[in-house]
Protein backbone atom coordinates (compact mmCIF):
# COMPACT_ATOMS: atom_id res chain seq x y z
CA UNK A 1 0.00 0.00 0.00
CA UNK A 2 1.24 3.03 -0.99
CA UNK A 3 1.23 6.45 2.30
CA UNK A 4 0.98 10.21 1.55
CA UNK A 5 -0.14 12.90 3.59
CA UNK A 6 -2.94 14.57 2.83
CA UNK A 7 -3.10 17.93 0.90
CA UNK A 8 -2.54 20.51 3.68
CA UNK A 9 -1.46 18.78 6.07
CA UNK A 10 2.15 19.28 8.00
CA UNK A 11 2.70 16.83 10.57
CA UNK A 12 6.43 17.36 12.61
CA UNK A 13 9.24 15.47 12.82
CA UNK A 14 9.83 15.03 8.94
CA UNK A 15 8.26 11.35 9.56
CA UNK A 16 7.74 9.99 5.89
CA UNK A 17 3.91 9.18 5.18
CA UNK A 18 5.17 5.48 4.11
CA UNK A 19 6.98 5.01 7.67
CA UNK A 20 3.95 6.41 9.09
CA UNK A 21 1.61 4.62 7.08
CA UNK A 22 3.22 1.43 7.47
CA UNK A 23 3.72 1.95 10.89
CA UNK A 24 -0.07 2.77 11.79
CA UNK A 25 -0.64 -0.49 10.25
CA UNK A 26 1.16 -2.88 12.01
CA UNK A 27 0.37 -1.11 15.32
CA UNK A 28 -3.70 -1.69 13.99
CA UNK A 29 -2.48 -5.00 13.46
CA UNK A 30 -1.92 -5.90 17.58
CA UNK A 31 -5.33 -3.84 18.68
CA UNK A 32 -8.23 -1.12 17.00
CA UNK A 33 -6.45 2.03 16.66
CA UNK A 34 -7.55 4.99 19.04
CA UNK A 35 -5.48 8.30 19.76
CA UNK A 36 -4.21 7.09 23.41
CA UNK A 37 -3.15 3.53 22.30
CA UNK A 38 -1.07 5.27 19.14
CA UNK A 39 0.09 7.83 21.62
CA UNK A 40 1.66 5.63 23.96
CA UNK A 41 3.34 3.42 21.28
CA UNK A 42 5.20 6.62 19.67
CA UNK A 43 6.31 7.51 23.64
CA UNK A 44 9.62 5.53 22.94
CA UNK A 45 11.99 7.84 21.32
CA UNK A 46 12.75 5.42 18.89
CA UNK A 47 9.32 4.71 17.71
CA UNK A 48 8.40 6.07 14.20
CA UNK A 49 5.55 7.88 15.58
CA UNK A 50 7.84 9.76 18.26
CA UNK A 51 8.74 13.12 16.45
CA UNK A 52 5.31 13.70 14.89
CA UNK A 53 3.86 13.29 18.44
CA UNK A 54 5.91 14.23 21.34
CA UNK A 55 7.90 17.48 18.93
CA UNK A 56 7.22 19.87 22.39
CA UNK A 57 8.49 20.19 26.22
CA UNK A 58 5.84 19.18 28.42
CA UNK A 59 5.30 22.49 29.67
CA UNK A 60 4.73 23.71 26.08
CA UNK A 61 2.36 21.16 25.24
CA UNK A 62 -0.16 22.14 28.11
CA UNK A 63 0.05 25.46 26.89
CA UNK A 64 -1.04 24.68 23.68
CA UNK A 65 -3.61 22.38 24.97
CA UNK A 66 -4.89 25.01 27.55
CA UNK A 67 -5.07 27.39 24.42
CA UNK A 68 -7.17 24.76 22.59
CA UNK A 69 -9.46 24.35 25.39
CA UNK A 70 -10.11 27.75 25.51
CA UNK A 71 -11.03 28.03 21.75
CA UNK A 72 -13.24 24.67 22.58
CA UNK A 73 -14.88 27.39 25.33
CA UNK A 74 -14.86 29.90 22.08
CA UNK A 75 -16.55 27.37 19.56
CA UNK A 76 -19.40 25.84 22.08
CA UNK A 77 -21.06 28.91 23.07
CA UNK A 78 -24.18 29.53 21.42
CA UNK A 79 -27.27 32.23 21.50
CA UNK A 80 -30.53 31.61 21.57
CA UNK A 81 -32.67 33.63 19.31
CA UNK A 82 -36.59 34.86 19.90
CA UNK A 83 -37.40 32.19 17.58
CA UNK A 84 -35.39 29.58 20.17
CA UNK A 85 -32.77 28.51 17.26
CA UNK A 86 -29.68 28.15 18.50
CA UNK A 87 -26.38 30.13 16.59
CA UNK A 88 -23.02 30.36 17.36
CA UNK A 89 -21.95 33.14 19.66
CA UNK A 90 -18.28 33.88 18.15
CA UNK A 91 -16.81 32.89 15.36
CA UNK A 92 -13.44 32.75 13.71
CA UNK A 93 -11.96 35.65 11.64
CA UNK A 94 -8.64 36.76 10.58
CA UNK A 95 -8.62 40.46 10.91
CA UNK A 96 -5.16 42.38 10.20
CA UNK A 97 -3.30 39.24 9.75
CA UNK A 98 -4.41 38.41 12.96
CA UNK A 99 -7.30 35.46 13.89
CA UNK A 100 -9.60 36.59 16.68
CA UNK A 101 -12.93 35.52 17.32
CA UNK A 102 -15.67 37.71 17.03
CA UNK A 103 -19.67 37.93 18.16
CA UNK A 104 -21.78 36.31 15.11
CA UNK A 105 -23.61 39.66 15.00
CA UNK A 106 -20.64 41.78 13.91
CA UNK A 107 -19.43 38.95 11.40
CA UNK A 108 -23.39 39.37 9.90
CA UNK A 109 -23.00 42.84 9.69
CA UNK A 110 -19.25 43.57 8.42
CA UNK A 111 -19.60 42.52 4.56
CA UNK A 112 -15.77 41.46 4.49
CA UNK A 113 -15.52 39.50 7.74
CA UNK A 114 -19.09 37.53 6.62
CA UNK A 115 -17.81 36.78 3.29
CA UNK A 116 -14.36 35.11 5.33
CA UNK A 117 -16.76 33.14 7.00
CA UNK A 118 -18.41 32.14 4.16
CA UNK A 119 -15.64 31.32 2.07
CA UNK A 120 -14.11 29.33 4.91
CA UNK A 121 -17.74 27.12 5.12
CA UNK A 122 -17.56 26.46 1.60
CA UNK A 123 -13.98 25.23 1.95
CA UNK A 124 -14.69 23.16 4.73
CA UNK A 125 -17.84 21.84 2.79
CA UNK A 126 -15.78 20.85 -0.13
CA UNK A 127 -13.11 19.53 1.61
CA UNK A 128 -15.99 17.03 3.24
CA UNK A 129 -16.89 16.40 -0.01
CA UNK A 130 -13.75 14.84 -0.93
CA UNK A 131 -12.99 12.99 2.41
CA UNK A 132 -16.44 10.94 1.42
CA UNK A 133 -16.50 11.29 -2.06
CA UNK A 134 -17.06 6.99 -2.03
CA UNK A 135 -20.11 7.09 -0.47
CA UNK A 136 -22.94 7.05 -2.92
CA UNK A 137 -25.57 8.02 -0.81
CA UNK A 138 -24.22 11.49 -0.38
CA UNK A 139 -24.36 12.31 -3.88
CA UNK A 140 -27.37 14.50 -3.07
CA UNK A 141 -25.46 16.59 -0.47
CA UNK A 142 -22.18 16.49 -2.77
CA UNK A 143 -24.95 18.19 -5.77
CA UNK A 144 -26.15 20.68 -3.13
CA UNK A 145 -22.41 21.53 -2.46
CA UNK A 146 -21.40 22.16 -5.76
CA UNK A 147 -24.59 24.14 -6.66
CA UNK A 148 -23.96 26.44 -4.10
CA UNK A 149 -19.68 26.91 -4.75
CA UNK A 150 -20.32 27.48 -8.33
Amino acid sequence: MIYQWKNGARPHGGVAAQDMGEWLERLRNVRPLDAGYVKEAARPPESPGHAAIFWKSVEDAAEAWYEEQAEYVLRSVVVINEDGAQHRAFLNVVFEEESRYEAIQIVMSDAEMRDQVLTRALKEAKDWQARYRDFQELFQVFAAIEQVSG
